[in-house]
C-alpha cells in the first residue's frame, strides 16, 4: 500500500509524514462546547444526547457539514525555480488547518472578481456533533490543496480574505515558436497550447537557477488523511492512475504501477483489477432512493454515503467531495455544493 502524509502544522514547508489518528498531538481546543452551540440546536436536547452516550448520538444526530475555513497560507510552489510564462499555468498552494479529528480537508475554489483579482475560498468537512465521546480530539495538523490559473502577460493578485493572505506576481511576455498543440502526457511544454486537449502545462519546480517550462499533465490533489470517509488517495485521477509528486509545482496523475489493497479503498469502493494495475473503483449507484432525507449517518444505508446538512438546513444522504476534482459514482460529478450530483450518462 502506498503511503500518503498529513503535514503537521509546525512543518508547513517541510517533509510530509504519514499519521493515523493515534499519532496526532492532542491539544485542548475547547471545540466541543463551541461547535455544539454553533449548530443552533436546543442545548437541553444536545445535553440529553451526550448523556445517552455515543450509540444514541450515532443513531440520532451524527451528520456532516461543509464549513468555510480561513487558509493557513497561500504560496507559489515554484517561485524560486521554473517560472510560469504567458499562456501557461500559475499554481497556488493553499494550506488548510485541521483543528480536530472530526474535521477533514475539503475542496478549494477560486473566482475572478470585477477588480481582476482572484479570490480563493477554502472549506473543510466537519462531522457533528464534535464530542470526545465520538472520538473527536483537538489536533494541530495541515492539509494542502492547489488551484491553477491560466495566465496572460500581466500582474496578478490572489487573495484569501478570511485569513488575510495575498500574493502578487507578474507574468512576463514570452516570444517563441508557435504552439505545438501536440504534446502528450509527460511532454515538455512552456504554454498550455503546447499540450493536447485536456492537458495543461504544469510548471516544474526547478531550482534557484531561473528556468521556464514544465510538462503536459492533468493536475490532482491528494487527501492527506487515511481516515474514513476518505474514499481513495487517487480519486482525482482516472481508474488505474495514481496522484503523484513528480517534481512539478503540484501533484499530477500518472499511470499506476502497483496494485491497490482492500484496506486502501474506502466505503462504497473496492479494489478491482484493470489495465496495468488494480485500483479503487466505485461499486455503488447513486439515485433518489439512495440520496434520501436523513437525520444522521445511521439513516444512510448505502456504503459510502453520509448524512450531509446542506446550506438550506436539509439533510440528505450524499457522497461528499473532499477535493474539487474527486471522481464520483457513475453519472455524477462534484458540483458547487461539493457533493456528487447527477449529470447524466
Amino acid at each position: 500500500m502506498r503511503v500518503r502524509g498529513i503535514v503537521m502544522a509546525v512543518l508547513v514547508l517541510g517533509c510530509a509524514k504519514h499519521h493515523r489518528v493515534e499519532d496526532f498531538v492532542v491539544v485542548d481546543t475547547g471545540v466541543d462546547a463551541d461547535l455544539r452551540d454553533a449548530r443552533g440546536f436546543d442545548a437541553s436536547v444536545d445535553a440529553a444526547r451526550v448523556d445517552a452516550g455515543p450509540d444514541a448520538m450515532l443513531r440520532d444526530g451524527v451528520h456532516w457539514r461543509l464549513e468555510r475555513r480561513s487558509a493557513a497560507y497561500l504560496r507559489i510552489p515554484n517561485e524560486t525555480g521554473c517560472f510560469t510564462v504567458e499562456g501557461g499555468l500559475a499554481v497556488i498552494e493553499v494550506g488548510l488547518g485541521i483543528n480536530h479529528t472530526c474535521e477533514y480537508g475539503g475542496p478549494v475554489q477560486v473566482t475572478r472578481t470585477p477588480d481582476e483579482s482572484f479570490v480563493v475560498e477554502s472549506f473543510v468537512w466537519v462531522r457533528h456533533p464534535v464530542t470526545e465521546e465520538l472520538g473527536c480530539f483537538g489536533v494541530a495538523a495541515l492539509e494542502t490543496r492547489t488551484v491553477q490559473i491560466v495566465v496572460a502577460s500581466e500582474t496578478y493578485t490572489v487573495r484569501e480574505d478570511l485569513g488575510g493572505h495575498s500574493l502578487t506576481f507578474t507574468i512576463p511576455e514570452r516570444d517563441g515558436p508557435p504552439c505545438a498543440e501536440s504534446g502528450g502526457e509527460g511532454a515538455a511544454c512552456q504554454r498550455n497550447c503546447d499540450c493536447q486537449f485536456g492537458l495543461f502545462c504544469v510548471p516544474a519546480l526547478g531550482d534557484f537557477v531561473e528556468c521556464y517550462g514544465g510538462q503536459c499533465r492533468r493536475a490532482c490533489d491528494i487527501p492527506s488523511s487515511d481516515r474514513p470517509p476518505i474514499y481513495s488517495f487517487d480519486f482525482d485521477c482516472l481508474e488505474n492512475e495514481s496522484c503523484e509528486h513528480v517534481g512539478l509545482a503540484r501533484p499530477v496523475c500518472a499511470s499506476r504501477s502497483d496494485d491497490c489493497t482492500p484496506d486502501e479503498c474506502g466505503a462504497g469502493t473496492r479494489c478491482t483489477p484493470g489495465g496495468i494495475a488494480s485500483s479503487c473503483r466505485w461499486e455503488i449507484e447513486l439515485d433518489s432512493a439512495v440520496r434520501h432525507p436523513c437525520g444522521s449517518d445511521a439513516d444512510c444505508e448505502t456504503p459510502g454515503t453520509y448524512c450531509v446538512e446542506h446550506a438550506s438546513g436539509e439533510r440528505r444522504c450524499e457522497v461528499p467531495c473532499f477535493t474539487q476534482r474527486q471522481r464520483c459514482p457513475r453519472g455524477h460529478l462534484c458540483d458547487a455544493s461539493w457533493v456528487c450530483e447527477w449529470v447524466g450518462e
